[in-house]
Formats: structure tokens, sequence, C-alpha cells
């Protein structure tokens, strides 16, 4: 199965659990008109970073845990070969170098590990999806 399929499969399970999660907790009673006035371009883009970042701090927190001895150049057990792909110790900058084969690989040793939870799971899929659509419009 192809990275592409997995992450859009992912995706797509994510909407079906949102949307069946907002059909049992939303009851509305009456049709309310509610006008807003927020220039959408800069909403959008401000959730988006702010949600991105967070899902790579999720991302980076469970990186540290499970791959940090190698891809942590402050640390003595670190690797070239892991700190040239990324290096955790950029702190927010840690995923600036990454290609998209690195997401293939991220997604492959994290998704599937049994001590992380749905929520880390979901924000790993998340940031992994995101960056990949930001490398499609990189130069």
């Amino acid at each position: 199965m192809s990275f592409s399929f997995k992450i859009g499969f992912f995706s797509f399970l994510l909407l079906a659990v949102h949307l069946q999660h907002c059909n049992q907790t939303t009851h509305a009673t009456k049709e309310e008109h509610i006008e807003v006035s927020v220039d959408s371009t800069n909403a959008i883009t401000s959730v988006d970073t702010e949600a991105f970042e967070a899902n790579s701090n999720v991302t980076r927190t469970v990186l540290i845990t499970h791959c940090g001895s190698c891809h942590q150049s402050t640390l003595p057990t670190q690797k070239a070969g892991a700190i040239a792909v990324f290096d955790l110790d950029k702190n927010d900058a840690w995923h600036e170098d990454l290609l998209e084969e690195h997401l293939e690989g991220i997604g492959n040793r994290l998704l599937n590990k049994s001590d992380i939870t749905e929520a880390q799971k979901e924000a790993i899929a998340t940031f992994i999806e995101a960056k990949a659509k930001q490398l499609e419009h990189e130069p």
C-alpha cells in the first residue's frame, strides 16, 4: 500500500470520526443566522500555522523518545546519517530539511508503536500530511 494512500485513508478516517463526534454532540433546536466578519485568509493561515506547529511539537516529542539517540546531535550516540535526515535538537526547525521519503519513514516507524497514544498518532499523521503538502508547494 503506498504512503499517499495510507495518509489519504487515515485522513478519511479522522474526518469520519470527527463528523460522527460532531453529530453526536451538536444539537440545534432552531436555525440561527450568525454573521462573521473576519479576514478569512489570515484566519486560516494563522490556524493552519498554529495547528502545524502543535502537531510538529507532538511529533518531535514522540521522535525524541523513539529515535532521539540517533537523531539528536548533542548526544554521543548520534549518527551522522540520521542527523542528515533530521536533527531533533534544532527544536522548532527540526523538520526543515525533511523530504517526502523521510515522512514515509517517520510514519512507518511511529504509527505502529503500541506505546504511542491515539491522540499522538493523529497529531503525527496530521503533521506528516501537512508537511507533505508543504513540500509539494516548495520550488
